[in-house]
């Protein structure tokens, strides 16, 4: 049964002898002269034997990440002239060293989140790997940076979830840091990536009246189409969401008010006679979906002519007896 050996070398180690390979042949001389050699699979480049020694030494490091054994025939050879000879394995098992750094698949993570999503919600899935093996190649996960306690990371999944509600009004977009660090006890690698998570709108926002009411005042002298007053509103939304348009909850004879602009605007001439105070209610309402809306009020105060003071006849006649007195009321 051919003899068989095991050895463990770190990797990285530093060429140096391994290995003392020793056989012995009790007869004289040149029969007796016991030269060594190694054979096997793709050995030649990392391993030698002293021919005379037996000494086997590595010619440079090894990395286990490359490979992590080698299995090595060793050959004893007597020196007479019908040589004799004999072999034996001798197993190499490399030893693993933290010598890798965790690598994440990705440089840097880009991704969108809506607004309003529940907390828990999944984010995006950071994946990172270590050629060690055993607790120097078990990665875990954390962020660091400030993430305005908006984020969370589990440790081992490496699954970024939304830790609260976001509100895209209040911040579009959070940058932080993600790290990857192995198990390694003594001196543990790591490495970062960078996580760029943009918040995407919802129509979440009704459109806001920049004042209300707005006073507005109109007479006999305004022209029809002379703008009386205009409605401002703001939208916090973005895009569509945020986009307004102005209609009058009911229609009206005198006044309109433009879609666009908000401009109120007298559409037809003041009624003769006609004065007071005028209520109008413009709704404004954002292009999202579902859309929402405000009412924004409008005062108009009507400065209409109000009609003269008339006399019911235009001649007066009675009759009063001379020398009456004062005070005597004319019949």
């Amino acid at each position: 049964m051919q003899p068989s050996f095991l050895i463990r070398v770190p990797e990285n180690l530093p060429p140096s002898t391994l290995h003392t390979a020793q056989a012995g042949d009790p007869d004289a001389g040149p029969n007796g002269t016991i030269h060594y050699s190694i054979q096997g699979e793709d050995i030649d480049d990392f391993f030698t034997i002293n021919m005379t020694s037996g000494a086997v030494s590595t010619k440079r490091s090894l990395d286990r990440e490359q490979r992590s054994n080698y299995t090595l025939i060793i050959e004893a050879r007597d020196q007479g002239p019908f040589p004799r000879s004999s072999t034996a394995q001798l197993h190499v098992l490399v030893l693993d060293e933290n010598d890798n750094t965790p690598t994440f698949t990705q440089k840097s993570y880009r991704t969108s989140v809506r607004e309003g999503l529940p907390a828990g919600s999944e984010v995006t899935q950071l994946e990172a790997a270590d050629g060690d093996e055993g607790p120097s190649g078990e990665v875990t996960f954390s962020l660091v940076d400030d993430t305005f306690g908006a984020f969370t990371v589990n440790a081992r999944s490496g699954t970024i979830r939304t830790a609260r509600t976001l509100d895209r009004e209040v911040r579009t977009q959070y940058t932080f840091w993600a790290v990857a660090t192995d198990g390694c006890a003594r001196g543990p690698k790591s490495s970062i990536a960078k996580i760029t998570v943009h918040v995407e709108d919802i129509n979440d926002n009704s459109p806001m009246c920049a004042q209300s009411p707005v006073s507005a005042a109109v007479s006999a002298e305004t022209i029809v189409n002379h703008t009386v007053a205009t409605v401002r509103a703001l939208d916090a939304d973005m895009g569509e969401n945020g986009t307004v348009v102005f209609s009058l909850s009911e229609p009206d004879m005198v006044f309109e008010v433009g879609a666009e602009t908000g401009e109120v605007w007298l559409k037809s001439p003041l009624p003769s006679g006609f004065f007071g105070m005028r209520l109008l209610r413009v709704v404004v309402t954002d292009r999202g979906t579902p859309a929402l809306s405000s009412t924004c009020l409008v005062l108009v105060h009507l400065l209409g002519e109000e009609e003269g003071l008339q006399f019911t006849e235009q001649v007066y006649e009675a009759a009063i007896p001379e020398n009456s007195k004062a005070g005597t009321e004319p019949q």
